[in-house]
């Protein structure tokens, strides 16, 4: 299913929508889009649940490494993606190349990722889609038991996916 394109399901037919690190690798009009359709496939009082690298850890990391306070887990982090992309010219691997690695990376989609979220700007879209009751939550995590436990952290090292997600969860109003 191409989630930029209407979603082949008939108007209200979900409980639920699950979105783990998929939006940032459309455009944000795509994005917005894909929410649009999330809300028409959700039953009233149903839910999406977007999980997306978060921007502000990749600027927070570049801003620490360039102040001298790169913390362990930061360090973790870029060490650990320069390895997974095997990139030999790097002697040194720095949050300059993990920044312009989560920019264009290219895997697994060959086309990379092509808009990175702050919190700000993905609650806009989930409110422009019609969500309401939009929360923040650590992955795996969720007031509903249904939306519990989805990330797949044990793709990464222990921590990794936790440091590069955040996670919004929203309603579909029952009035609609």
């Amino acid at each position: 299913m191409d989630a930029t394109q209407a979603f082949p399901f008939p108007n209200a037919s979900f409980d639920y929508v699950f979105s783990e690190h998929m939006i940032e690798h459309v455009s944000y009009d795509a994005g917005v889009r894909m929410l649009i359709e999330s809300f028409r496939v959700l039953r009233p009082g149903g839910k999406v649940r977007i999980s997306t690298p978060p921007l502000e850890f990749l600027i927070d990391t570049w801003m620490a490494e360039r102040n001298g306070t790169l913390t362990a887990a930061q360090q973790q982090c870029i060490d650990y993606n320069m390895r997974r992309k095997g990139n030999g010219v790097m002697e040194h691997p720095n949050a300059c190349f993990l920044l312009n690695y989560f920019m264009r990376m290219d895997y697994p989609d060959p086309r990379g990722h092509i808009f990175l979220y702050d919190d700000r700007t993905l609650r806009v879209a989930m409110t422009t889609a019609g969500f309401v009751n939009i929360e923040p939550f650590r992955i795996k995590e969720s007031r509903d038991s249904h939306l519990q436990g989805l990330e797949k952290d044990e793709r990464l090292p222990a921590g990794m996916l936790q440091l590069n997600t955040f996670t919004l969860e929203g309603t579909k109003p029952v009035s609609a």
